[in-house]
């Protein structure tokens, strides 16, 4: 009972202290990216073309509003569309970028063989939004804990019942200590290492079993990295690939919101989704972190509180442990507790032009994107200049 009533308690609150920290941030990122959205979708280009001539004001001419309209429509729908190129609209299983710890996430490098695994389709399920200098294995962490927390915490409350009950009926050898039989050993033992095997590969032993994975964006595998012409393309259309995506997924760090290009990922989903705070999903990647440590920390003070029971010795060692370990998790919240206030201020104290980019030369395709974008929804009139 007691082994059952911490699985069912614990891993429910891990996971709901990263939906409460993702609610907030994601509200927090999207603040004033929303208040700039006029709450509508590009759903035709007959729809797009009413927004941009609205966006004109009623003062321009009419001949003058419909070159203009025409002129901003073209842009728009060349930009937020894939009516031209439909064979550029890509996406990858999941499986595929977790695959060896996320070994695809280890640099911005591509390759034809790295291309060739994405496929055609015509909807993502997630837009997966990072920054490549954070490290791999933080973002297979996150990821992994994003998409597999539910079958990670539901194979696990289920491993331990049905050892329990092997255990219970005399299956399997319990532990015997002063003629009282201890099952919980077992359960607990196996707990840690089953969560963290679903949770880490969970999805790939669900494909052996022809389990379809989630079809998710990464830049580096959608967009080509070798062909520069189709790269080009690729780029240009990162609008239309976040207007095809049911959902963003945002690995935040401390210096998301100081890349050129995650910047503009947020605005253009933001813009084209009205309901972009329900399906923008943040996920610190230190909280994800501080999580799992958390985890392994709980689960290692409680299989030694529980050995040291079954053998019949002094579990004060085990309690002075555990007391160590919240003193250390304690400590962790209150870096994250900063992290959080300087989240704030960097959105507070927002400029675009404050953002750095990795490759100045990508600087002009991001402001013409923004300004695009900008026009076409009417947050400004079609005629401001790009500095407006």
């Amino acid at each position: 009972v007691v082994v059952t009533c911490r699985t069912i308690f614990l891993l429910p609150f891990c996971r709901g202290l990263i939906m409460v920290s993702r609610g907030r941030s994601s509200d927090e990122v999207v603040s004033k990216a929303t208040t700039l959205s006029q709450s509508v979708s590009i759903t035709n280009n007959s729809t797009l073309a009413s927004q941009v001539l609205s966006a004109l004001g009623g003062k321009t001419s009419t001949a003058k509003r419909e070159i203009v309209a025409e002129q901003y429509l073209k842009e728009a729908l060349d930009m937020l569309t894939f009516h031209d190129v439909p064979d550029l609209c890509r996406a990858v299983p999941l499986t595929t970028v977790t695959r060896n710890c996320a070994k695809l996430m280890s640099n911005s490098k591509g390759s034809e063989e790295t291309y060739n695994m994405s496929r055609v389709v015509l909807a993502i399920q997630t837009f997966i939004s990072h920054n490549w200098a954070v490290g791999r294995f933080r973002k297979w962490c996150a990821i992994s804990f994003y998409f597999n927390f539910k079958l990670a915490a539901i194979t696990t409350l289920i491993v331990v019942n049905v050892v329990m009950v092997l255990a219970l009926v005399g299956a399997i050898p319990a532990v015997i200590t002063d003629d009282d039989s201890i099952p919980a050993v077992y359960a607990t033992a196996v707990s840690g290492p089953v969560f963290f095997l679903a949770l880490f590969f969970g999805r790939h032993i669900l494909a052996v079993f022809q389990v379809p994975s989630p079809d998710v964006f990464l830049d580096k595998v959608c967009i080509h990295q070798v062909n520069h012409r189709i790269q080009k393309r690729g780029i240009l259309k990162l609008g239309a690939f976040l207007r095809v995506s049911e959902e963003m997924l945002i690995l935040y760090t401390n210096i998301y919101l100081l890349k050129l290009w995650t910047v503009y990922e947020v605005a253009a989903f933001t813009l084209q989704h009205h309901d972009a705070a329900r399906k923008m999903k943040v996920v610190p990647v230190t909280l994800v972190g501080m999580m799992l440590v958390a985890i392994v920390l709980c689960y290692l003070s409680c299989l030694s509180r529980v050995i040291f029971f079954s053998l019949g010795m002094n579990t004060l060692p085990a309690t002075i442990f555990v007391l160590a370990c919240s003193i250390l998790y304690m400590a962790s919240l209150r870096t994250w507790q900063r992290d959080k206030a300087l989240i704030q201020e960097r959105i507070r104290s927002f400029k675009v032009r404050d953002c750095v980019c990795a490759d100045e030369s990508d600087r002009p395709i991001v402001y013409s994107n923004i300004a695009a974008l900008i026009r076409a929804f009417g947050v400004t009139p079609a005629t401001a200049s790009l500095e407006e």
